[in-house]
C-alpha cells in the first residue's frame, strides 16, 4: 500500500471516530443540566414548524416527506414525585406528537413503575376551543411506566394549531404532562 493510501485510510478513520465521539456527547451529553426551579409552569410556545423552547424542555423537530413528528426531551428535575394528598402526583412524559397519515400519534410514559394506571391524550384546539381525548392502558417495564400507543384519527380534530397533554392516573399516582403543540392538517 502506498503512502497517500496509508494516509487517506488513518484520516477517514480518524474523521469516523470523531463523528461518533461528537454524536455521542450530543446525544448522551447533552441531558445533563437541571434547573433550580423544577416546579416552573409553562404554556405550550412550540409548533412542528416553528420549534421555540425554555429551560426546561427541548423540542427539536423531524421532518420527512409524510410525516411530522415532535420530539420532547425533559430534564429528570420535571419527572420528581410531589407527595401530597393521597395519591402521588408526577409529571407524565410527552415523547412525541405526530401527523403520520390520517391520524396524530402521541408516544408518553409516566416515571413510576405501576400496573393499574391509564394515560389520556388530550389535544385542544387552540382557535376553535374543541377538545379530544383518548384514553389507554399504561404497561410497565423496568423504569417507568409507558403508556400504549395513543392514536386519534385527524378526521376527530379540528385543523389548526393544537395543545397536547397526557394524563396519567392510577389508584395510587396522577399527574399532568407539560403541554406541546402540534399543527394539525
Amino acid at each position: 500500500m502506498n503512502k497517500k493510501a496509508k494516509i487517506l485510510i488513518i484520516t477517514s478513520v480518524g474523521l469516523v471516530v470523531i463523528a461518533v465521539i461528537v454524536f455521542l456527547v450530543f446525544w448522551l451529553g447533552g441531558s445533563d443540566s437541571t434547573t433550580e426551579n423544577s416546579n416552573e409552569t409553562t404554556s405550550p410556545s412550540s409548533s412542528l414548524e416553528n420549534s421555540s423552547t425554555d429551560n426546561s424542555e427541548s423540542t427539536p423537530t423531524e421532518n420527512s416527506t409524510n410525516n411530522k413528528v415532535a420530539i420532547i426531551e425533559e430534564n429528570e428535575s420535571n419527572n420528581s414525585e410531589i407527595v401530597g394528598g393521597s395519591k402521588k402526583q408526577i409529571k407524565p412524559v410527552i415523547v412525541y406528537v405526530g401527523i403520520f397519515g390520517d391520524q396524530v400519534e402521541v408516544s408518553a410514559y409516566a416515571p413510576v413503575v405501576e400496573s393499574n394506571g391509564n394515560c389520556t391524550a388530550t389535544i385542544i384546539n387552540n382557535s376553535s376551543g374543541a377538545v379530544v381525548t383518548k384514553t389507554v392502558v399504561a404497561n410497565p417495564d423496568a423504569t417507568t411506566t409507558q403508556c400504549s400507543q395513543i392514536v386519534v384519527p385527524i378526521s376527530e380534530v379540528d385543523s389548526g394549531l393544537s395543545s397536547v397533554t397526557v394524563t396519567y392516573a392510577s389508584s395510587s399516582s396522577e399527574g399532568t404532562s407539560v403541554a406541546t403543540e402540534v399543527n394539525i392538517p
